[in-house]
């Protein structure tokens, strides 16, 4: 069972209190729908918050900053593993990136200052003085004004859904009430005992506070991964591979697959067919299999290549298929290392070892087909998109022949050729 609500959401990644002034900032990070990973996420009316009151049955606890924020419909669709830096504009963290509330750069990072327009704001409510812990509108546009300032001592950082139930976050230091349930540990919590500092995420799951670590406020790392594991943890969110029933499972925090390659291309001669591809980083332990198909479904694999070689080769790729069919000639590269598999794009090629001659392509009232007299042609069919035969014959001669088409409606069709020594697929259209 998935340890990820449906529809997912975002939780916190990464706070830091600046060390200095209020140069403080909450990361979020985007978790993905387990029942749809690669889908979007609609962040519309969600709602990031410090407020430990809210947890202490609105207590006297320390850490009840007056207002909080939620985002707008900016938000309405973004990518599983997107991290998002709300930060105090009023006090920028030192090394804070440049503004890009939209991510205009498609880099995955956004960064937000607090009175950005893409944020909402309730500058009342929780409210420390009179004790208000609800949460509620009216909203307004956000101002420099810092809502969710963070008690060195003791606090909560939140994710809260739109109709404002409590969705992820943890509290430290010295609150009254742990909520929810970690970190664990006596003390109220103390087990991070952090003062004012960075608490981050490493990998793993994000519900217990082992997950995290406790480093020095100068060590955050606003936009980017914290560490080389919590870098693998948001790639698996973002090539939608993350085991959403086993947040722990080590395959969580492992190395994607280091392998970066442009499309597969091909091209012929006379005699070859050869696929060609370019490797942006030269890989280690991975193979590479060439398979091929003759129906672009049923692939098989014609060479393989083994890690030794494939790592130490030229980054520009070239594979050369001496003995192609008659016919189309589909093609794929699938690449494995221990953990994980890549499949390339589908490429195809239609090859004739013996001339044969189709026109005119596109047609209106007939096809002419002249072949090779090594290899004539025994039967034809034509064939509609869908699979339907629309028509089919022998030909009495079969190295030249005429096919009527003028009671074809206009559309794409496939012509089949049974040849003596092969079967050639040819696509035309009217």
């Amino acid at each position: 069972m998935a340890q990820v609500p449906s529809g997912g959401g975002i939780i916190v990644n990464e706070i830091n209190q600046g060390g200095s002034g209020v140069k403080e900032y909450m990361e979020f990070l985007v978790i993905g729908d387990p029942d749809d990973p690669c889908a979007d996420v609609d962040l519309t009316g969600w709602v990031i918050d410090d407020n430990n009151g809210s947890f202490e049955s609105c207590g006297t606890g320390v850490g009840i900053q007056s207002g909080h924020y939620r985002f707008t419909s900016c938000y309405d669709a973004v990518p599983p593993g997107s991290l998002m830096v709300v930060y105090n504009e009023n006090d920028p963290y030192t090394g804070m990136p440049a503004d890009d509330e939209t991510d205009a750069d498609a880099d995955g990072v956004y960064i937000i200052p607090c009175n950005s327009s893409c944020l909402e704001a309730n500058n009342v409510n929780p409210s420390a003085s009179p004790l208000n812990c609800n949460y509620s509108g009216p909203y307004g546009s956000p101002t420099t004004n810092w809502a969710i300032g963070m008690s060195n001592s003791g606090d909560v950082a939140q994710t809260r859904q739109p109709d404002y139930t409590f969705f992820h976050g943890f509290s430290y230091g010295n609150v009254n009430t742990v909520y929810p349930s970690w970190p664990g540990g006596a003390g109220g919590g103390n087990s991070f005992n952090k003062g004012s500092g960075n608490l981050a995420l490493d990998c793993g799951s994000f519900w217990e506070a082992a997950s995290y670590s406790t480093t020095t406020a100068g060590s955050g790392t606003p936009g980017a991964a914290n560490t080389s594991n919590n870098a693998n943890f948001i790639g698996r969110l973002k090539n939608c591979s993350l085991n959403y029933d086993d947040l722990n499972d080590a395959y969580n925090c492992s190395l994607l697959l280091p392998i970066y390659t442009s499309s597969v291309f091909i091209h012929a001669d006379k005699e070859n067919i050869y696929l060609q591809w370019y490797d942006y980083a030269i890989p280690e332990n991975i193979t590479a299999d060439i398979q091929h198909s003759t129906d672009g479904s049923a692939f098989t694999t014609i060479e393989h290549i083994p890690a030794a070689t494939y790592s130490t080769a030229f980054p520009d790729h070239v594979y050369t298929d001496r003995d192609p069919q008659n016919g189309w000639n589909y093609y794929r590269v699938v690449w494995q290392d221990e953990e994980e598999t890549r499949t390339s794009n589908i490429v195809s090629y239609t090859f004739q070892h013996a001339p044969v001659f189709v026109f005119p392509n596109p047609f209106s009232d007939a096809i002419q087909v002249r072949s090779d007299v090594s290899d004539p042609v025994l039967s034809w069919r034509i064939i509609s998109v869908t699979g339907k035969i629309v028509a089919e014959g022998e030909p009495e001669n079969g190295l030249s022949f005429t096919l009527a088409t003028s009671e074809l409606a206009s559309g794409a069709y496939y012509i089949a050729l049974l040849r003596t020594h092969s079967t050639l697929v040819v696509p035309v259209s009217k």
